[in-house]
């Protein structure tokens, strides 16, 4: 049956190996430097909530927008001014993924789906959507937006572009068999792509200090560093547990870290 596939559609196959490949190291790379650990703060989860409150609000403030995108659809749409809406709905997403990390980033994205799929919108848009916002975090350990400002509007534009070149095209490719094709592409942005460049554009002016006054935790460049009070509360102990073997991580202010693994007995 693979074999088939990659037969009948080798540019889906490519795509989509690719958006996985690509979702795996941008994750993994954010669990080596320990974001997760944001999760466990109680100001970054009200930060995730707001932002993803912020983009279904603004999701919702921007219908009724064109006509929703099909292997039928023509060109001669008109893009209204509330179309602009759709594409900055992302920015509160951006701004988490920035701060915080790839699987912060996944985890908003993943409250947006489960927001569209109560609201029976869910689709395969929300799947590029959370790609998208893991590779953000992944591209936003270096350059960092903590330190340059351009860093921010930079990372966004790559991972959009990124993750529509892989997850985004098999997608178009699943729904048109056109994904190859660059009209394509543009038919489905269209109604959207100003908003996301007005998102960069006004990430430019969202400053290191204010990332560093209001969202102080985020990705280290390097595995187990800049883990002091901004990152960690004073004393932590986290312990997990899967099947017959026993993990905890442990440390403080200092950038003192201590990993253990051990088999039950």
């Amino acid at each position: 049956m693979p074999w088939q596939v990659f037969q009948q559609d080798p540019f889906f196959v490519y795509t989509f190996i690719a958006a996985l490949f690509l979702g795996v190291v941008s994750l993994v790379t954010g669990w080596l430097r320990l974001d997760f650990l944001v999760l466990f703060q109680g100001k970054s989860l009200v930060h995730i909530a707001l932002a993803v409150i912020a983009a279904i609000a603004i999701t919702l403030i921007s219908q009724p927008l064109p006509a929703p995108f099909t292997a039928n659809a023509t060109t001669g749409e008109t893009v209204t001014s509330l179309s602009l809406l759709s594409g900055l709905s992302r920015l509160p997403l951006y701004l988490i993924a920035l701060a915080y990390g790839p699987t912060p980033g996944l985890v908003a994205a993943g409250l947006l789906a489960l927001f569209a799929m109560i609201s029976g919108t869910l689709g395969w848009s929300e799947a590029v959507l959370a790609l998208e916002l893991t590779v953000l975090g992944w591209f936003a350990i270096a350059p960092s937006a903590y330190k340059v400002r351009w860093a921010g509007p930079l990372n966004v534009l790559l991972a959009y572009g990124l993750a529509w070149a892989t997850g985004g095209s098999a997608y178009l490719q699943h729904l048109t068999k056109r994904g190859t094709e660059l009209s394509t592409h543009w038919q489905y942005h269209q109604p959207f792509i100003l908003g996301v460049l007005l998102s960069a554009l006004l990430l430019y002016f969202v400053v290191p200090t204010m990332y560093q006054r209001f969202l102080r935790t985020r990705a280290s460049p390097h595995p187990f560093q800049h883990l002091n009070q901004s990152f960690c509360p004073k004393t932590f102990n986290y312990k997990w547990s899967w099947g017959s073997v026993n993990a905890s991580v442990s440390g403080g202010n200092s950038p003192s870290f201590q990993w253990t693994c051990e088999t039950k007995s």
